[in-house]
């Protein structure tokens, strides 16, 4: 049974969920997705949340037989399966010593740190597949074990010694064990150099290396009775931003190694992957060496509208596998029935968006047909007329699944962590079964989690936030250019002569300074912007365009339902933004532009 009984929108660990939860909760229509199940090396990059590990352990074999037929007997082996995967995640593994940071510059960095990823590697990806299963089959298995190539190989390099296993399953119970002995005994490696940090002993251990084991293991392991008849392997790597430097820039080696029949399946936080270089210097790149998914692109594409559909489709099955009806139909609730826009409000925009149609409005209109109007201007128009003192903007309410959806960012776990806590308050508030989330806690919840963000993950970033110089003031000024962003958004929203009012991104209008590039990566990589590219306003090449997060539209009253403008910025103003807020706001206040423009330009999304 599904382990959601108590809140279908609990965010699950991927690795910790059974093969039968996966591929019932898993949305497989998903752009990139076919790079990720075919032959090559991919490398998955995105940020926390954004379906990463889910697509991983997807992947797996005990999966991949349940996708197809939910009854499938995974004691019969994997014959017909077309590749057969090991996981790893590094977040849970012992790879992060810092002794092995001490090697650096000796001879022993490379071949101790080599030898630690491989055994880590293959120790915890031969553990999960004993614990979850996936290796049952190899107890029917008929071929004398002493006569795999698998044992041979094992018997050469670190040896049986007296546990001798009688069959194919226990083969590899015993090759775990004496793989657990090599761990402990190389840990023994690293208790001496803490003894004597400025001294680099010697390893007793034969080191393990790609070629003479891995390689070799893997390839026999693929020839066993009841693998996958295609021969191809996958080696899934996640988190592996964990890594320390030498033993990226070793993973990258074996990703430049073309092989026939192993593939490594990477996956890594945007910007946390510490090197795209291999050992002798050479660059890894796209797409001569591997393909490469960006999780954030696709999810925010406006062409495909991917994101929301996706999100839709996993909404619903979690709807459906807790079996949630509709108040209306009686039949089974969808994403849209389930979280509606707040009817009065709703009502008021149509009105707003009818008249601005007909034209019967005294706003200055950017747009060359009226309908193009109604889609720019109806919810900033809604937010301006609420109500003369500013305070009143605060009643726009941020609730209705699309508004949700937008506020999420193209984040899944965004959604399901915001639909969670609103999924709680409902459950504690209305007595007996509930239809749907009411407008009034999408709103508050919501809301609490934009205060939540600008007053309390943002600090939290300000204390931990520290170089390896000794500086901290990356988040700083990325908070302070966040509240400038806002507040030149805001400004911009409730300005009935703006030709264009909807806005959450900028662009570059130059190349950035080191301290402007140093603070937008570090608000890409705590999920603060999505980092895109458009044209040069000039014509020539193209430049970075940043997306601020919508999850924080309701600190500053913004819409999320779009981001059509954007803003050409210059390094002047971008680092006015960030260390000097207070004067970029008396500028905003004056009415000073600090773009390199003209002003706003219109980005042409589709229209409604």
């Amino acid at each position: 049974m599904i382990s959601i009984a108590e809140n279908p929108f609990r965010v699950h660990t991927p690795e910790a969920l059974s093969a039968d939860e996966v591929v019932r909760l898993y949305v497989t229509e998903m752009p990139g997705a076919d790079a990720v199940h075919g032959q090559g090396h991919s490398m998955i990059i995105g940020s926390r949340g954004s379906g990463k590990s889910m697509m991983l352990r997807f992947l797996e074999p005990d999966c991949q037989m349940l996708k197809d037929d939910p009854r499938k007997d995974l004691t019969k082996g994997y014959q017909d399966a077309q590749f057969f995967s090991l996981y790893v995640t590094i977040k849970q593994t012992d790879l992060i010593y810092p002794e092995l940071d001490s090697l650096r510059g000796t001879f022993a960095d490379r071949s101790v740190n080599e030898h630690f990823l491989i055994l880590v590697l293959v120790l915890k990806a031969v553990s999960r597949c004993i614990g979850l299963g996936t290796l049952e089959f190899l107890r029917r298995s008929q071929e004398p074990v002493e006569d795999t190539e698998f044992f041979k190989f094992i018997d050469n390099t670190i040896g049986w010694g007296s546990s001798k296993p009688r069959d194919c399953f226990e083969m590899f119970e015993i090759f775990a064990k004496h793989l657990s002995e090599v761990y402990s005994d190389s840990l023994q490696y690293l208790d001496a150099i803490l003894e004597d940090p400025t001294e680099t002993p010697k390893f007793k251990r034969p080191l393990l290396r790609f070629s003479t084991f891995l390689l070799p293991l893997l390839d026999a392991w693929r020839k066993l009775d009841g693998m996958p008849k295609s021969e191809l392997m996958f080696v899934i790597i996640d988190d592996a931003d964990y890594l320390n430097e030498m033993q990226t820039k070793i993973l990258n080696t074996y990703i430049s190694t073309r092989q026939a029949s192993v593939f490594f399946k990477v996956a890594s936080e945007v910007f946390q992957y510490k090197s795209y270089n291999t050992l002798d210097g050479r660059r890894i790149e796209v797409p001569h060496d591997f393909s490469e998914i960006n999780t954030i692109d696709i999810y925010t594409s406006n062409s495909t509208r991917g994101y929301e559909q996706r999100l839709t489709k996993i909404i619903d099955k979690r709807l459906q596998l807790f079996n949630h009806t509709s108040s209306k139909t009686g039949r089974m609730a969808n994403a849209d029935q389930f979280f509606p826009e707040d009817s009065k409000q709703k009502s008021e925009i149509a009105r707003i968006r009818r008249d601005l149609s007909k034209g019967i409005t005294d706003l200055e209109s950017g747009a060359a047909r009226k309908r193009d109007d109604a889609y720019r201007y109806a919810v900033p128009e809604y937010i301006r007329q609420l109500g003369g003192p500013r305070k009143s903007r605060s009643n726009y309410s941020y609730s209705g699944y699309k508004q949700l959806v937008n506020i999420s960012s193209g984040v899944p776990r965004y959604f399901l962590e915001a639909a969670y806590i609103m999924y709680d308050r409902m459950k504690a508030t209305e007595e007996g079964d509930f239809k749907f989330i009411s407008p009034s806690v999408q709103n508050t919840v919501l809301r609490e989690q934009a205060d939540r963000i600008m007053m309390d993950e943002l600090e939290r970033l300000k204390l931990s936030d520290t170089d390896s110089d000794g500086s901290s003031d990356a988040a700083v000024m990325l908070h302070n250019l966040i509240v400038a962003l806002g507040s030149m958004f805001q400004k911009s929203l409730i300005d009935v002569e703006a030709s264009e009012r909807r806005y959450f991104s900028f662009a570059l209008s130059e190349n950035p300074t080191d301290l402007v590039s140093k603070v937008l990566r570090f608000g890409v990589r705590n999920s603060m912007f999505t980092r895109t590219t458009i044209g040069r306003k000039e014509g020539f090449g193209r430049t970075y365009r940043y997306i601020l997060t919508r999850r924080i539209a309701p600190y500053f009253t913004l819409d999320p339902n779009g981001f059509s403008g954007y803003q050409f910025l210059t390094n002047n103003a971008l680092q006015q933004m960030m260390t000097d807020p207070e004067t970029f706001r008396k500028g905003l206040r004056r009415g000073v532009d600090l773009s390199s423009s003209d002003g706003p330009l219109f980005d042409g999304v589709d229209q409604e």
